[in-house]
């Protein structure tokens, strides 16, 4: 069991949405429509956190606990079970080979970007000959302009590894130095076997960066932010002023409009103006590890005990302490708020786990309420034999909930032992939770439905702005900043409000980037870019998944609808002699009602996908519940294009 403090905390104060109006009104809005045995037995869920307690189970099969919890009969006496079941594959199938040395390789891809960029002359001739004549003829012909464009200039195929993503690096730093002169950056998109390459302008960053300082300043700076993230710090000298005060607003200009150009990056002052010069600002990275260079790295498994908590919230706060990349922090599923949660996490081997116990004693020691704690324990580097295991989304076996219902009706407990729930089970629905939704949810306000949906859609400047919208029971100030940006539109302005706003709150963080990045470009571009740049992608995530979330809870009420609990031929069941699905034919007597699956909507990879090779096309299955969401005001018409993409594992383009 966790300490006494832990517990007694969790189960001190109520929580605040126990008191709150019910919420069934709104399961029929996210699909929950059917029920097998519904009781009646009243009562409040999720009172105090302690009455909430999840347990994530692993793909190995164990359970997720503290070191000195005991294993309970409720879970513990499943979990050798767990294990047979899921077999002794699963590590193979998600294991990768390590680095070099399993740990990181920043510092390199950096140096070798930076090695290529000062080539100078030799530029030219090292592109030739890693790239061909070919390469270089594309270079040369994107003659500098002023206007935005993206171009792609092309492939460079490579084996992958430390030594050839280092190369892939510095040709990528001789390309940014022979197009330095038009202020252009190169992007590049790395595939299991090539690298391309492209050149891209923004005209509007390179006009901020022009008005601040010279040609070559805003060089330097484009080259500092290209190599990437480090430890390192760049000198940039401003453009000189007639008057003090317009040397203040040069600064000031910087650094309330230079992080929606460079995400990521600090900007104070080193140097003051003076009569004979401009003013000197340092530039730094707030984040010394690049994903790239911590890819396939050794990592740190453990668990992570949490309440009052959702787990994106900690990630961030972890991230940020250890000064880690976004996104570096890995998991399985997103755990519940309200509760006592328990689940698998992995950080990479760059910090020692005392480094990392401080940065939760860090977070700790900023909670404001005794119910909210963070507990990491049961540190494993997971390394074995040279390769380290992925940790994503779904790659759990399951969870182990164990609730307590209070103050239910008089004869309640009876009335659920007689009952045949324990016989015919339940439809496992995902919760309200899952879409942004709790008690004090107003029956107006947009859920994560609501963005999933124009996501998908492509719709982003509707995305942006359900985001951009608080509740209507928030009372902070940067709440009332965003109403009044919502009925005016001054973006200008709101920035300006939210930069006097100091918070480390993650939504205010989040909302001023998203605003920053709409102020400099007011178009549907400039929102795209301010869910790109301002929403972290697991949150983003989460929108896509609650979108697809609720189009499942629909279609598997329809099921029980209209076939109630038989099996029907056509149905998805998993059969155990295969230990695969497969689709039902005539003897349909051999499965039951648990042996049945929803199939969900989604991507499906041809040749890989299983539903495929059975003949099941999602986006056939899904199209009435699809042109329903339509006529729901969810999504608009483009969501029913047969070549719409639907990875949602990508990011906005």
């Amino acid at each position: 069991a966790p300490p006494d403090s832990v517990v007694s905390a969790a189960n001190g104060n109520r929580v605040p949405e126990a008191r709150g109006p019910q919420f069934t009104k709104f399961f029929n809005r996210v699909g929950v429509e059917e029920f097998i045995h519904p009781l009646h037995i009243g009562g409040v869920m999720k009172a105090r956190f302690v009455d909430w307690e999840v347990r994530e189970v692993g793909m190995d099969g164990r359970v997720a606990r503290m070191p000195e919890d005991e294993a309970p009969e409720w879970w513990g006496g499943s979990e050798p079970a767990e294990k047979e079941s899921v077999g002794t594959e699963s590590r193979e199938a998600h294991a990768y080979r390590c680095g070099s040395d399993g740990v990181d390789q920043t510092e390199l891809y950096r140096r070798a970007y930076e090695d290529g960029y000062l080539l100078g002359d030799n530029a030219a001739e090292f592109v030739q000959g890693k790239c061909g004549t070919g390469a270089l003829e594309n270079i040369a012909g994107k003659k500098p302009d002023n206007a935005d464009h993206r171009r792609r200039l092309f492939e460079w195929k490579f084996d992958g590894g430390v030594e050839g993503m280092a190369v892939a690096y510095k040709i990528r730093g001789a390309i940014a130095g022979l197009l330095r002169e038009s202020l252009a950056v190169v992007p590049f998109k790395l595939l299991s076997d090539k690298v391309i390459y492209y050149a891209a302008v923004n005209a509007e960053r390179n006009q901020f960066l022009l008005s601040c300082m010279d040609q070559w300043e805003a060089a330097r700076v484009l080259y500092f932010f290209g190599a990437g993230y480090s430890s390192e710090t760049l000198l940039v000298h401003l453009g000189g002023s007639k008057a003090p005060s317009e040397g203040r607003q040069l600064i000031s200009k910087l650094r309330r409009e230079f992080p929606s150009y460079f995400p990521d990056v600090r900007v104070d002052l080193h140097e003051r103006e003076t009569e004979s010069s401009g003013a000197v600002v340092e530039l730094s990275w707030s984040r010394k590890y690049s994903p790239v260079g911590l890819y396939k790295g050794s990592r740190w498994k453990f668990v992570l005990m949490k309440a009052g908590w959702d787990t994106t919230s900690i990630q961030r706060a972890v991230e940020r302490r250890l000064d880690l990349p976004k996104d570096t922090m890995h998991f399985a599923g997103v755990k519940d708020k309200f509760g006592v949660t328990y689940q698998f996490a992995t950080l990479p081997v760059t910090h020692s786990e005392q480094q990392i116990r401080e940065a939760v004693d860090s977070v700790n020691a900023r909670m404001r309420s005794r119910d909210m704690f963070v507990k990491v324990s049961g540190f494993e580097r997971d390394d074995a034999e040279g390769s380290t295991m992925e940790l994503r989304h779904g790659m759990l076996s399951g969870n182990f909930f164990r609730l307590r219902i209070r103050d239910i009706d008089e004869g309640a407990a009876e009335k659920l032992r007689s009952s045949k729930l324990a016989e015919a089970g339940f439809i496992n629905y995902y919760g309200l939770q899952r879409f942004g939704i709790n008690p004090h949810h107003d029956e107006s306000r947009h859920s994560n439905v609501d963005i999933g949906a124009a996501l998908v859609s492509g719709d982003y400047e509707r995305a942006a702005r359900f985001i951009l919208t608080p509740a209507v029971s928030d009372g902070r100030d940067v709440a009332e900043v965003l109403r009044e940006w919502q009925v005016t539109g001054d973006s200008s302005v709101a920035v300006g409000e939210l930069q006097r706003i100091r918070s480390r709150d993650r939504d205010v963080e989040m909302w001023s980037r998203m605003i920053s990045a709409i102020v400099t470009q007011p178009s549907a571009d400039g929102y795209r870019r301010s869910l790109r740049t301002g929403v972290p992608r697991s949150i983003l995530q989460i929108h896509f998944l609650a979108y697809q979330s609720c189009l499942w809870n629909r279609m598997a009420s329809r099921r029980i609808r209209e076939c109630g609990l038989e099996v029907v031929p056509g149905d998805v069941v998993w059969c155990k002699e295969k230990g695969d699905i497969t689709v039902v034919d005539s003897s349909r007597e051999r499965y039951s009602i648990d042996d049945v699956l929803v199939p969900t909507w989604g991507s499906q990879l041809e040749g890989k996908d299983k539903l495929l090779k059975l003949g099941i096309n999602t986006r056939h299955v899904y199209a009435e519940l699809l042109k329903d969401s339509v006529s729901r005001g969810e999504a608009s018409d483009s969501i029913l294009r047969e070549d719409l993409d639907l990875d949602f594992s990508r990011s906005l383009g």
